[in-house]
């Protein structure tokens, strides 16, 4: 899927109402999310382009809503030292547009020890490795692993994430 050289790793594969596969990918060279497409049910691939989203070399995670929109859980920053913002955005377009984009975790904490970042009582002050579902109900499931330690769960609505904002580097602007 990927060529020589891009880094490309830990791939979330959704398919589009349309019925090709989309793929979104962290990168461990480059800044930003990473997509690729199938229109042949992943016997092929197209090649990955750079997105407008930020990544940090952070796992994500991505899920196609009932409604037809994209949830993607992504660390909403490109500086690799620190794992948080934890935040969720919605596409309506297939992933060409992201106008909804809000925290499910800040940085509070991580700017608590400046001389240690992301240390807090010991412990890494970051959210990482993201898993999401939507269940029948509607409701999204988040859950994602907090100070390397814990892991958490957040149950949202989809209209909740149209309502909040973010303090990290990505606001939803057009591509």
């Amino acid at each position: 899927m990927s060529e020589p050289g891009q880094n490309l790793a830990q791939s979330t594969v959704i398919r589009l109402q349309g019925g090709q596969l989309m793929a979104f990918f962290r990168s461990r060279k480059e800044r930003w999310v990473f997509t690729s497409y199938s229109y042949d049910d992943g016997r092929t691939w197209t090649k990955p382009l750079q997105t407008q989203i930020p990544n940090n070399n952070c796992g994500i995670a991505a899920v196609q809503l009932q409604s037809g929109a994209i949830a993607l859980i992504f660390n909403n920053q490109r500086d690799d030292r620190f794992r948080w913002p934890l935040s969720i955005a919605l596409s309506y377009d297939d992933g060409f547009t992201w106008p909804f984009i809000r925290d499910l975790e800040d940085d509070d904490e991580g700017h608590k020890l400046a001389s240690c970042p992301r240390c807090v009582f010991g412990k890494k002050a970051e959210y990482s490795y993201p898993s999401v579902l939507q269940s029948k109900d509607g409701y999204i499931h988040v859950t994602y692993t907090y100070k390397r330690a814990f892991i958490k769960h957040v149950k949202i609505g989809e209209e909740w994430c149209k309502t909040g904002s973010t303090s990290g580097a990505f606001h939803g602007h057009d591509p």
